[in-house]
């Protein structure tokens, strides 16, 4: 990841954890690896990624070894310049396979968030959209603009 791509990730972690947790909505982490099917030895790691509390009961503590063996319910991939979109679409594809329930794109050089629910079912955001958090993170509002800038606060907001 670029250094832009990584400060990105790192804010959206921020901004998805400081609502989560205190709602008690389950986990945001960010570059943790999950097996996917241990059996087949699958194992993707995104750039951030939520596992609810119905997935990963919050009493339950994630692993101190090894890799976290859950699928995310959101993952979040931050593309940088050099990323192939062959590549991206293969990621999202092999996600929901697995049982993510969305995925973001984001896509730092236009400013944009692809939000998909399927992989052939996807909505595009621009700095004048507001991510919502939908049934997965109820209430979480986020100004796509705001995840791009330094400027105007954190941008994220509960109804």
């Amino acid at each position: 990841m670029s250094s832009y791509a990584t400060w990105i990730a790192s804010r959206l972690q921020t901004r998805l954890d400081s609502f989560a947790e205190p709602r008690k909505l389950g986990t945001v982490v960010d570059e943790m690896l999950f097996i996917f099917d241990a059996q087949r030895d699958i194992r993707r790691r995104p750039d951030v990624a939520f596992v609810s509390a119905a997935r990963w009961p919050l009493d339950q503590p994630v692993p101190k070894t090894g890799d976290w063996e859950v699928v995310p319910d959101l993952a979040v991939e931050v593309i940088s310049p050099t990323y192939a979109m062959e590549a991206v679409i293969a990621k999202l594809t092999e996600y929901f396979r697995f049982g993510v329930k969305q995925v973001c794109v984001v896509l730092p050089t236009a400013e944009q968030v692809y939000i998909y629910d399927a992989p052939d079912a996807v909505r595009v955001l621009t700095t004048a959209d507001q991510i919502e958090g939908g049934t997965l993170l109820p209430g979480f509002r986020l100004s796509v603009a705001a995840i791009f800038s330094r400027e105007g606060g954190n941008g994220a907001a509960a109804r």
